[in-house]
């Protein structure tokens, strides 16, 4: 489906407008080393994660990738904490809430990235789930933020989590003969849970 090219070429659009209006900050160079490490461990992990659903995670070439992930993300953590110009800043995640989002979108991804991969790929899902996952994240994602506000993050992230493990746990016993509904209801419990 091409529905996400244009959301892609609008928003390809808006970021090259508001990067060409920032001011460009005196002294700062480009950080080629971390932009290539941090390149290399997201392919790796990313190629893990997808052979690891395909041939078992036990399999030599994942066992390789995830760790080659591993490595390049260990040396792009020394490079940045030495670096004047950083392409990430690592003081960031002294913000407690920062880093438990960053570490919550990482598992989110891991376990996308880690499902069924011939039921991703069916008819059902393939065209009623990415729609509503993403759908149920853009709606609750400012009332999580409201709710952060009133009772601090560690009772929202809970609920949070756990809702995102039930609705992965619930995508283990869909079949390609599932009602929609159903799809549409655990692909909430995701979007929401994230």
């Amino acid at each position: 489906s091409f529905l996400g090219l244009p959301i892609a070429g609008a928003g390809a659009i808006a970021s090259r407008r508001t990067i060409a209006a920032s001011p460009k900050s005196a002294g700062e160079s480009f950080d080629g080393a971390g932009t290539i490490l941090f390149t290399g461990s997201s392919v790796c992990v990313i190629l893990g994660l997808v052979f690891g659903s395909e041939n078992g995670y036990t399999d030599g070439w994942v066992l390789v990738l995830l760790a080659m992930s591993a490595i390049l993300m260990v040396n792009f953590a020394w490079i940045e904490s030495r670096v004047d110009s950083p392409l990430l800043d690592l003081t960031m995640f002294k913000t407690r809430g920062f880093g438990v989002a960053v570490f919550n979108g990482f598992l989110f991804a891991g376990a996308m990235a880690s499902l069924n991969q011939d039921y991703l790929l069916g008819v059902v899902f393939d065209k009623v789930g990415p729609l509503t996952t993403t759908a149920a994240w853009f709606v609750s994602a400012p009332i999580a933020g409201l709710a952060i506000d009133r009772s601090g993050l560690r009772p929202v992230a809970v609920k949070g989590l756990a809702l995102l493990a039930l609705g992965f746990l619930a995508t283990q016993t869909l079949t390609t003969d599932t009602g929609r509904w159903l799809v549409v209801l655990v692909a909430a419990m995701i979007g929401i849970g994230a």
